[in-house]
């Protein structure tokens, strides 16, 4: 059976093991709970509680469990269906880390315009109560100084709802990683993950002005979600696990910003 981890943002008094990574809470941030963790960053001016990597669940005793759907389905406007499988989970204070991607497992899917509309939503939530897509976060795939440089470079979207036709803005052509926390009503929430590469036509600048020409001048309705650049919350749940998702996407492209 696989390995899992779950990551606990409270401070352990235990010792550490073989499956426990502690740090003093007067450390950097830790880049990744993986092996390949680089915590060598001078630079980095926040600090966090130690943490511990202990023993996970299997994702089908997970989906048991908490009912969480194992996909969210990106429907774009040629009606194709993209998965954004579950990456972890957290309640409580505890993030769980399901199956790590390989560089062989990792799900990725095409776009193909800079201005993508799109629904979001779940194959079967007949079951479910959802609240909204509490945070979206899009980077491109490339070299970086540091994995906090690639979170504070990406786009960022808050509070955006499920089953309704969307409008998100693309900056980057190429690779980029998607990574997507929902909040559901038992108090749990889901971290969705995979790669699409962005195979837009022409310069994002070009696409914005066909954008304002067809609301202008042909009164067209999109429904776009306002975008920002990220603030990072460092002892957020999302943001540690987006951490260890970016590190792991940058290196199993070619990309060994973590060490």
């Amino acid at each position: 059976m696989p390995s899992y981890g779950t990551v606990s943002t409270t401070v352990s008094s235990s010792n550490s093991t073989d499956n426990n990574l502690s740090s003093n809470s007067n450390s950097p941030l830790p880049l990744s709970n993986s092996p390949n963790s680089n915590t060598e960053n001078g630079a980095n001016k926040n600090v966090q509680p130690s943490f511990d990597v202990q023993q996970g669940l299997p994702l089908s005793k997970t989906i048991g469990i908490y009912d969480l759907p194992k996909n969210i389905i990106l429907t774009d406007d040629f009606g194709k269906n993209n998965k954004i499988p579950i990456r972890a989970f957290f309640s409580e204070g505890l993030i769980t880390q399901l199956e790590k991607p390989s560089v062989n497992k990792q799900v990725k899917f095409k776009l193909d315009d800079w201005n993508q509309n799109m629904i979001l939503g779940f194959q079967d939530s007949s079951a479910l109560n959802f609240v909204n897509i509490k945070n979206i976060l899009v980077g491109q795939i490339k070299s970086y100084d540091s994995v906090e440089d690639a979170l504070e470079d990406a786009t960022y979207w808050e509070n955006v709802p499920l089953n309704d036709e969307i409008m998100l803005r693309f900056e980057n052509k190429g690779l980029n990683f998607i990574i997507m926390e929902v909040t559901f009503q038992n108090g749990v929430s889901g971290v969705y993950h995979a790669i699409f590469n962005l195979d837009a036509y022409g310069s994002e600048s070009g696409a914005d002005d066909l954008l304002d020409y067809r609301i202008d001048k042909e009164d067209a309705n999109y429904n776009i979600v306002d975008d920002s650049k990220p603030e990072i919350e460092v002892n957020s749940p999302f943001w540690q696990i987006s951490q260890i998702i970016v590190c792991e996407d940058l290196k199993y492209n070619g990309f060994r910003v973590c060490g």
